[in-house]
């Protein structure tokens, strides 16, 4: 196999970004079809999202966890769509119907108006605010077009995410058939589709620390490190007023700092100021929201369950407790690895277990080709730039804020309820990187 550092890259640079776009559309055409086979509220937590969105639209201001309440007005609205059994457990205390019952009844009516907490109000409100131009421009025309319009938009997110992820890997091999192939592999990963292509702050929150990631590639490779740092800095605070998800990209952004210096790619006087320019810029555009959420929940990083552990008094020492060693297994691997290969939505389909080991033996296949490869005296081209330990920070420090999740939610509701699809950020380049693999037995 040709691996010199020296090697050119075939097709360059332009090639690869010309056959990126080329993907990227194919993902966004993807997710279109998906789209229009996904029937409205199947989407996961689409209800509570556009719930959001209403409160925004008849307030004029975000709703506040644990006070807002769904706005009544919507009940007659969210009763005219069947529900899958996850949803309906809140739909039905005004009327909602399953899928099974739906069409089999005459046309659904309020039966009462209970106060539902609307337990989506601990996002930040920029996705929202965004979106409600679109809400209120088609909502005349019932929540359907807001919806399909709302998804479309966010796949288009996501595909200028994938563009930012996946660009840099280039730098790894250069642009050849099995990076191609491998970038092709993670573009098609149905899981991918499925998370974004929903009414949900998720998929712009993913291309904005997707930006931080590119910025964040750029450090080794400029005269500008601090510049490039701070713009970082700039999206992931985009991001974290999007989704707090994307708050994971900052201590990646010091970590990897920490380790360009070790490596000698920066002198300490620009490692300190990058960490620096990168840390002051996410404060001062970020510092509202966390000081507005520490007074009102009483943390800074709101999420449900970490609301419930704080009113409840649970810290530190309650998430080291509620560790198991089968989640190495059970959790690791089984649900952040196998079980991100598909699942439908609200319906919680999956697909048949044998595929989801496949997926997985395609992941070891990648990893022992690397350590073929190698073995065997292989070497990365020079610039690279040690962007495969970017892309493992990103998904180590993005799978551990998973983890956290769950233990926050094992404390919480005494299960865990952590999404899969939480650890999508750290998907795209991490499994392209991992595909790439397979070059190591040609």
């Amino acid at each position: 196999m040709d691996m010199n550092p020296g090697r050119k890259s075939r097709g360059g640079v332009l090639s690869w970004n010309r056959y990126l776009v080329r993907l990227c559309v194919l993902f966004w055409l993807h997710a279109l079809a998906f789209i229009m086979l996904s029937p409205p509220m199947e989407g996961f937590d689409e209800t509570m999202h556009l719930c959001y969105l209403a409160y925004l639209d008849e307030t004029g201001e975000a709703p506040v966890y644990g006070e807002s309440t769904v706005p009544v007005s919507l009940y007659s609205e969210l009763i005219a769509y069947p529900y899958a059994d996850a949803s309906w457990a809140v739909i039905r205390t005004f009327g909602g119907l399953r899928f099974k019952d739906f069409h089999d009844a005459s046309r659904p009516q309020v039966t009462s108006t209970p106060s539902i907490p609307l337990y989506q109000a601990q996002h930040p409100p920029l996705f929202y605010r965004a979106m409600l131009p679109v809400y209120r421009g088609l909502h005349g025309g019932g929540l359907t077009p807001v919806i399909y319009t709302i998804r479309v938009l966010n796949a288009l997110f996501a595909a200028v995410a994938l563009f930012l992820l996946l660009q840099p890997l280039h730098r790894l091999l250069g642009d050849g058939r099995m990076l191609r192939f491998a970038a092709l592999a993670a573009v098609c990963l149905p899981m991918l589709v499925v998370y974004v292509s929903r009414v949900s702050n998720d998929a712009l929150a993913l291309m904005f620390a997707a930006a931080g990631f590119f910025c964040l590639t750029r450090v080794p490779l400029t005269r500008r490190p601090v510049a490039w740092t701070g713009l970082a800095g700039l999206c992931i605070a985009l991001g974290a007023w999007t989704k707090m998800i994307a708050f994971l990209m900052l201590p990646v952004m010091i970590l990897w700092l920490g380790w360009l210096w070790l490596r000698k790619h920066l002198a300490l006087r620009q490692a300190v100021g990058s960490v620096a320019a990168g840390l002051a810029v996410y404060m001062a555009a970020t510092l509202p929201y966390h000081l507005h959420a520490l007074q009102t929940v009483g943390t800074p990083f709101p999420a449900q369950e970490t609301i419930i552990n704080h009113e409840a008094g649970k810290g530190a020492g309650d998430l080291l407790a509620a560790m198991q060693v089968t989640d190495i297994t059970h959790f690791w691997v089984g649900h952040l690895v196998l079980n991100n290969l598909w699942t439908s939505g609200m319906t919680f389909l999956g697909p048949w277990a044998g595929f989801e080991w496949m997926f997985g033996a395609a992941l070891l296949l990648g990893l022992a080709g690397w350590i073929r490869w190698r073995a065997s005296g292989g070497r990365l081209l020079p610039d690279a730039g040690d962007l495969p330990m970017l892309i493992l920070l990103c998904t180590g420090v993005v799978f551990a804020g998973a983890y956290a999740h769950a233990l926050n939610s094992r404390l919480a509701w005494g299960s865990v309820v952590t999404p899969s699809y939480y650890v999508m950020l750290g998907y795209p380049a991490m499994l392209t990187m991992i595909l790439l693999g397979a070059e190591g037995f040609s």
